[in-house]
């Protein structure tokens, strides 16, 4: 299966505007108290993180916005390399990390650093397994599905003369008999399953 053009772009915009609004935050955050040297220091590391992140995002878009077909950015990604193409993802995860941490500090040093800040804290790490286990079976079950596209993909075989005469009964009782109630496109998508490569008419 090649990389489709619009999904990387849809994923890199999104990624950015995500971003970028994370950055808005950690910069408030950032100023919002500048003695404490540590607490400059995260929102410091954070805010590099976050920028370069909706920096990188949103070039990616602009260059695979670039490319006119899938075989083009499938080429760029190859060239460019898919270890490369997460940067901007481990940046969004770093970020986000750095911004959980100053949001710690935050609370600690303005709001209360005894029982209420430890009572925030747990409340939060009883939460983070279910999260991160969320996190991480989506991410696992979004592989298996386009592994699956994929194997699907490369094992399709065109349609037999057979499977072209079932398909065309089908569709003539669905549509009925009248030649001018019939659609090439329409039956095409009939034809399409995932052990059946269709070719374009």
């Amino acid at each position: 299966m090649g990389h489709k053009q619009e999904h990387y772009v849809t994923a890199y915009e999104m990624l950015a505007l995500v971003c970028a609004l994370l950055l808005s935050v950690c910069v408030t955050f950032y100023t919002s108290n500048a003695s404490d040297h540590v607490y400059g220091i995260v929102g410091c590391v954070a805010n590099c993180a976050l920028w370069m992140a909706t920096l990188s995002s949103a070039f990616f878009a602009v260059v695979i916005n670039t490319c006119e077909t899938d075989e083009q950015v499938s080429l760029l990604v190859n060239l460019y390399g898919r270890n490369l193409m997460r940067v901007p993802m481990m940046l969004f995860v770093w970020g986000c990390t750095m911004l959980f941490l100053e949001f710690i500090l935050f609370f600690k040093l303005n709001v209360d650093a005894g029982f209420s800040c430890s009572m925030c804290l747990g409340s939060c790490l009883i939460v983070a397994p279910l999260f991160f286990h969320s996190m991480h079976k989506m991410g696992w079950s979004a592989t298996v599905v386009h592994e699956q596209a994929r194997a699907e993909q490369r094992l399709a075989q065109p349609p037999t003369t057979e499977d072209l005469h079932a398909t065309l009964g089908l569709y003539i009782e669905t549509k009925g008999t009248n030649p001018l109630a019939w659609d090439c496109d329409d039956f095409l998508h009939y034809l399409k399953k995932p052990h059946v490569k269709v070719t374009s008419p």
